[in-house]
């Protein structure tokens, strides 16, 4: 889950992500699928928590992204949900 900013705006099905962690871990995956919303609160609507990368016992709630998005960011770029497959 990400702001649908310019960086992510030609996303699509079948390409490939490269996400690098604290400790430079690279962790290299496919596009499976791309959903935009408005905002953080319409995409929770539309999946569960675990597709949303919490744990079965976590409480799954839209306002843990405004401590990397807040609503005014939000608002100006939209947000966007990433299926992703790992590749490696």
């Amino acid at each position: 889950m990400r702001l649908f900013d310019g960086k992510r705006r030609f996303l699509t099905r079948g390409d490939t992500i490269e996400f690098i962690g604290a400790n430079d871990e690279r962790l290299i995956c496919e596009v499976l699928g791309v959903h935009i919303y408005e905002n953080f609160a319409e995409l929770y609507k539309n999946f569960s928590k675990e597709e949303l990368g919490y744990d079965s016992n976590e409480v799954a709630d839209p306002k843990d992204m405004e401590l990397y998005y807040p609503l005014e960011k939000q608002k100006q770029n939209c947000v966007i949900g990433i299926e992703i497959k790992v590749k490696k």
